[in-house]
């Protein structure tokens, strides 16, 4: 330590602890804590553009900033099987390829001299093109966020880079137990050759040619398959000119949109084991298909959850498998529900060879303790609490109110 330091804070601390109030601290539970201030979610403008594009408007001039993003009816459930990572390789080549007038250093080049930040990416069931600027340059990201949506070059040196990723995530997605628990759960769930299970392979991603995503974009980015949503300090009417500008003359194909999401099939039941050598615990799933966000039992498998094990350190899997008996670091149950299939119902936890029949025992007796043991007024409490304090964050800023609304 540096000694001519030392008096100095010495004498700060003396003068801090000196300026405290001589009376006597309140108990905590004596401190009166005000009423929560009431809060309203905010409400976007919504409208629709004459091809079919619903945009959502939500100004917010708390920060000198706008973000935007065009959300498309696309993603890899609809990819070929033989192709499987099309998508993804779709959504990554067409902000890293550029555009038709374009290049793809170009807009990088661009965005870094004005701060901002524009992205495309393709997932399971949706693909977006999202944008960050400061208030003042939203017109230039707005453009390239249309172009990148409607006018992708996907060129050649581009796409070789992105499989060469590609290939090199293959080649390594063994390296971590967790991961092959996961994934090789999913195809027991789900089926192998099912889209909600399926995984790029190094042949599928050798089978994907630039026409393939020329033909993939085609198909699925379209205007009337689309909302944009745009949030932050911009002037509504400016704004709904540049997006008539950069939008309007998009054009919807005749066909109508027909990607509808396949259906999840139930499978047979079974004892599956991988060995693999160099590991020191075995990862443990358990479980089966789960459901759908518009059953009726919805609300109350959500307070279900928290009670036999979604996280919760107080959860019922927890507290057997870990607090009580010592068998593994984490334990936990959670059921998933879908937006249009099925999600997953999955029990997890890792624990030593020696002791792999007894976690999954405990396991499954904890979940069986869900059939025929009520929870108690306490356990209800905590969860419900858990879960009615966890929904502000969803809408605490306007920008997650938007992304909610355009969600659902």
């Amino acid at each position: 330590m540096n000694r001519r330091f030392a008096t100095p804070m010495l004498v700060a601390l003396a003068f801090v602890a000196a300026a405290l109030p001589a009376r006597a601290q309140e108990f905590w539970k004596d401190v009166k804590i005000p009423a929560l201030p009431a809060y309203a979610t905010p409400k976007p403008e919504v409208y629709v553009l004459g091809n079919g594009m619903r945009v959502y408007l939500l100004p917010d001039h708390s920060l000198p900033r706008v973000h935007g993003n065009l959300i498309v009816r696309s993603g890899a459930l609809w990819e070929p099987a033989g192709k499987a990572g099309l998508a993804e390789l779709t959504g990554e080549v067409m902000r890293s390829g550029g555009t038709v007038s374009r290049k793809g250093e170009q807009i990088d080049e661009q965005l870094e001299g004005i701060g901002a930040d524009v992205e495309s990416a393709i997932d399971e069931d949706s693909a977006s093109v999202s944008m960050f600027t400061l208030a003042g340059d939203e017109a230039t990201g707005l453009a390239i966020l249309a172009d990148l949506a409607r006018n992708p070059a996907f060129p050649e040196d581009k796409i070789e880079i992105a499989k060469v990723a590609a290939r090199d995530a293959i080649g390594r997605r063994n390296d971590e137990v967790e991961g092959i628990a996961d994934r090789e759960f999913g195809r027991l769930v789900y089926g192998a050759d099912s889209p909600y299970a399926r995984q790029p392979e190094y042949a599928t991603i050798a089978a994907i040619q630039r026409a393939d995503m020329v033909a993939f974009h085609a198909a699925t980015f379209r205007p009337d398959a689309a909302m944009l949503g745009i949030v932050g300090d911009f002037d509504p009417a400016a704004m709904k000119m540049l997006i008539e500008k950069e939008f309007g003359s998009w054009k919807a194909p005749d066909k109508p949109v027909a990607l509808v999401s396949p259906p999840a099939q139930i499978q047979p039941g079974g004892f599956y084991a991988i060995a693999k050598d160099d590991v020191a615990q075995a990862q443990i799933r358990i479980g089966h298909l789960g459901g759908k966000r518009d059953d009726p039992d919805y609300p109350a498998l959500w307070v279900m959850n928290e009670v036999l094990g979604n996280g919760s350190f107080g959860s019922r899997m927890f507290n057997e498998v870990r607090t009580r008996r010592g068998l593994a670091y984490f334990a936990y149950g959670t059921w998933a529900a879908g937006y249009e299939s099925p999600g997953s119902f999955v029990m997890g936890s890792a624990t030593k060879n020696e002791t792999i029949a007894e976690t999954v025992s405990v396991m499954v007796d904890t979940m069986r303790s869900m059939q025929k043991v009520a929870p108690t007024d306490g356990e209800l409490r905590q969860a419900k609490d858990s879960i009615l304090n966890s929904l502000v964050f969803l809408v605490d800023t306007p920008g997650k109110a938007l992304s909610r609304q355009m969600n659902y």
